[in-house]
C-alpha cells in the first residue's frame, strides 16, 4: 500500500508541475505579470499554507524561470532591410531602437524524483522576419515564450545540448569562393550558393590544434550555465547580451551592399549570426 501511495504521489506531483508550465504557456505571462497566486491554484496548497500563499510576495513552493533578451541588431542589417534589395522595410526610430534578435533554445528541468520536462524559450522581434512567420509552425509572429513556473523539488536546470541555441537571420546571405587569377584574367569572387533567411545555430569558440581560438558566436565561458538544486521560491533569469551581425564581403565580383561571405575564410563564416554572452542569475 505504501509503495502504491508513493507512486500515486509522484504522478500527482508531475501532473501539477506540467499544469503550471501549461498555465504560463497559455496565458503568455510577461516578467511583470507573474502572480504567485496562480501557483496555489494548481498546487492545491501542498505546502500547508492553503490560499495564504497568494498573499505572500515571492511565495515558496515554486521556481520561476525567465529569458531576458537584451541583444540588439546591427545597423548594417537594418540598413539593408530598409533598402530596395532588402525588402524596403519601413521602421520608425523607436522601432529600430526596440529591435531584438529572435533567439530560441530549450532547457531541461529535472526534478528530485528523476522526472523531467523540457521548455523551449523564444524571444525577439518578429518585424524583421514576416516572410518566415507566414509559413512557420508554430507561427513565430504570434509566439513568444519567456517565462515558466515549475513546482519545487527541482534538482537541475540545463541547456539541452542536442537542441542548440539558434538565432533567426532575417537576410539572405550569399556565399562566394575566390577564383585565383589566371593569365590575362584578374582574380575575382564567384557566388557559389545563397542561404535564405533562417534560424542559424550559434557555435561556441573552438580551440584549434595549433592552440589558436577560432572565434565563433559564444565564448567558451559565456554559454548558459546549469543551475543545480535551486531553492523553493527561487527566480532564475537567463540573460542574453550581444549583437546580431552578418558579414558584408567586398571585392571584385561581389554584389555591393549584399550580406555575403567568403566561403574560404573560416573566421568570417564563423562570425555569421553575431557575438553573444549569456548570464545565468539565480535569486
Amino acid at each position: 500500500k505504501s509503495s502504491t501511495k508513493n507512486v500515486q504521489s509522484s504522478i500527482w506531483r508531475t501532473v501539477r508541475r506540467l499544469a503550471l508550465v501549461g498555465l504560463v504557456t497559455l496565458t503568455g505571462f510577461s516578467c511583470n505579470s507573474f502572480n504567485p497566486a496562480f501557483v496555489d491554484l494548481f498546487d492545491g496548497g501542498s505546502s500547508g499554507g492553503g490560499s495564504s500563499l497568494a498573499s505572500i510576495e515571492n511565495a515558496p513552493g515554486h521556481v520561476v524561470l525567465s529569458f531576458i533578451n537584451n541583444a540588439v541588431i546591427d545597423e548594417r542589417i537594418i540598413s539593408f532591410l530598409e533598402s530596395a534589395e532588402g525588402g524596403s522595410l519601413q521602421l520608425t526610430a523607436a522601432e529600430k531602437r526596440s529591435l531584438r534578435p529572435l533567439v530560441r533554445f530549450r532547457v531541461r528541468v529535472t526534478f528530485t524524483d528523476d522526472s523531467s520536462t523540457v521548455l523551449e524559450f523564444i524571444s525577439g522581434s518578429r518585424i524583421v522576419e514576416t516572410e518566415f512567420a507566414a509559413i512557420a509552425e508554430p507561427n513565430f509572429d504570434q509566439y513568444d515564450f519567456t517565462n515558466a513556473v515549475v513546482i519545487c523539488d527541482v534538482s537541475r536546470i540545463e541547456l539541452i545540448e542536442e537542441n542548440p541555441i539558434e538565432v533567426y537571420i532575417p537576410v539572405q546571405i550569399d556565399y562566394y569562393t575566390f577564383q585565383e587569377p589566371q593569365e590575362g584574367v584578374e582574380g575575382e569572387f564567384r557566388r557559389t550558393t545563397q542561404v535564405d533567411p533562417t534560424f542559424y545555430t550559434l557555435e561556441e569558440d573552438e580551440i584549434q590544434d595549433n592552440g589558436n581560438t577560432l572565434q565563433s558566436n559564444i565564448g567558451i565561458r559565456d554559454g548558459i550555465a546549469p543551475v543545480i538544486d535551486p531553492g523553493c521560491g527561487s527566480s532564475i533569469s537567463i540573460v542574453l547580451n550581444g549583437v546580431l551581425t552578418v558579414p558584408f564581403l567586398t571585392g571584385r565580383g561581389v554584389e555591393e551592399g549584399q550580406p555575403s561571405v567568403d566561403n574560404g575564410d573560416d573566421t568570417s563564416v564563423a562570425s555569421i549570426g553575431g557575438r553573444y554572452a549569456f548570464e545565468t542569475v539565480v535569486r
